[in-house]
């Protein structure tokens, strides 16, 4: 972080000493870190790209007002979501920092209900909600065929891999052609167990950084690709109905939805096989075990939709 960062967070959030800041990580839209200031913690999102910062932290907000758990924001002493920073166009969200261990990925059923729970709550608190500003999910910001088409590329020297990717590649794009974009609405994109927080009082979302307009079944589709169809078929069969159970608790779900749901899933996979294929720091065997694991994954999922 630069003195004029740093100076901007302190003076925007009122902070009388920044203790620590640690950048974390990355992706396409943001960089994370974690910060320390007069002696509480909290999760620093920077955004290049304003748009993003403004539509996921309006989300955030209004999910909290309406009384879901998420990671709360801390706003500015002016009252701001977000705070800018002049000499480089950037923007910083700060979140609190919860103690709260993740959900496990082998999880149980009580775990998968609330999981579903949680999922539909979000889904209904937006159905009337509009942000003010446009912006689509990380799975449909590109053109389906065209994240297919890298695939291809990243597995052209994996025979089996690009035989899966051009198998399943059709029913994906068409599933996404027939998708009605009327009737999308803000989901949050990557709700994954590693995205929710078990506590005390229940489940937490966190990371809406994937978030955006799409369909409802997109969330859905990520519950169902973090069931162990690989290792056990009947245990994520058990699973990913008790989750679908937990979601109809609040929250209506379409036989047109369901049926969406395992090329959505997919889609997925191969979204995040050409962006882990295309980090540089990606080589070699590491690269091969990206793709392989992906369309593995799709092969299993693919199987059970059968």
């Amino acid at each position: 972080m630069d003195d004029d960062m740093e100076a901007m967070i302190a003076r925007d959030y009122g902070f009388r000493r920044i203790e620590h800041i640690h950048w974390t990580g990355s992706n396409a839209s943001r960089i994370l870190g974690r910060l320390r200031a007069d002696g509480q913690e909290f999760v620093v999102r920077a955004y290049a790209d304003a748009t993003s910062a403004k539509y996921q932290t309006e989300f955030v907000c209004w999910l909290e007002s309406v009384g879901i758990n998420v990671e709360s924001i801390r706003r500015t002493l002016s009252g701001d979501a977000f705070s800018q920073l002049k000499s480089t166009g950037e923007t910083i969200a700060l979140h609190h920092r919860y103690s709260d261990p993740t959900m496990s990925i082998t999880f149980e059923a009580d775990d998968a209900r609330a999981w579903g729970r949680l999922v539909a709550a979000i889904h209904s608190a937006c159905r009337r909600w509009h942000p003010s500003v446009s912006l689509r999910c990380k799975f449909l910001r590109t053109d389906p065929a065209i994240t297919i088409d890298r695939a291809l590329g990243h597995a052209t020297y994996i025979p089996w891999c690009n035989e899966v990717l051009r198998k399943f590649g059709p029913d994906i794009i068409s599933t996404c052609k027939a998708m009605d974009a009327e009737r999308f609405q803000p989901i949050h994109g990557d709700l994954w167990p590693g995205n929710v927080l078990k506590g005390p009082n229940g489940l937490r979302a966190i990371d809406f950084g994937e978030s955006g307009e799409g369909p409802r079944a997109m969330d859905l589709a990520t519950a169902l690709r973090w069931m162990p169809w690989r290792g056990d078929t009947m245990a994520a069969e058990m699973l990913w109905r008790t989750w679908l159970s937990g979601y109809r608790e609040v929250h209506d779900v379409s036989d047109v939805e369901l049926s969406s749901v395992p090329a959505l899933a997919c889609l997925q996979h191969i979204s995040w096989l050409v962006d882990e294929a295309d980090d540089p720091g990606a080589k070699g065997s590491a690269n091969k075990g990206y793709i392989e694991d992906h369309c593995s994954a799709i092969k299993a999922i693919m199987k059970r939709a059968g």
